[in-house]
C-alpha cells in the first residue's frame, strides 16, 4: 500500500490521513460499524473516535463501499492531475464507445 500510494505522488500528510481512514474503517467493519466497540479495540474513547470519523467524513450510518474505499489513494493523484494528464476511467471509455455507436 505504501509503494502504490508514493507512486501516485501523494503528500505526507495526505498519505498519514488516508492511513488513519483505511486502518479506522477496516476495525469498524469488523465490528459491524459499532462505534463503541471500535473504540474500545482501537483503546480510545468512544468520543475521541467519533470526532476523528468526523475529521476524516466517515459517516457509519452511510459506510463506503469496500472498492471505492480502496482506491481512495487514487483519487488524490487524479486530483493533482491536469484534465489532459488523466488516464481515462472505465466510465469514459465505456461512456465513448456509447457515443461512437
Amino acid at each position: 500500500m505504501v509503494r502504490r500510494m508514493h507512486r501516485t505522488g501523494i503528500l505526507y500528510y495526505e498519505a498519514l490521513e488516508e492511513f488513519k481512514k483505511q486502518f479506522i474503517l477496516v476495525v469498524l467493519r469488523d465490528v459491524n460499524w459499532n462505534k463503541s466497540k471500535a473504540a474500545r479495540a482501537l483503546e480510545m474513547h468512544r468520543s475521541t473516535l467519533v470526532r476523528i470519523l468526523r475529521e476524516l467524513n466517515i459517516d457509519v450510518r452511510n459506510p463506503p463501499m469496500p472498492n471505492a474505499v480502496a482506491h481512495t489513494a487514487l483519487a488524490y493523484r487524479r486530483r493533482k492531475q491536469s484534465p489532459d494528464d488523466r488516464s481515462p476511467s472505465p466510465e469514459n471509455l465505456s461512456r465513448r464507445r456509447s457515443d461512437s455507436l
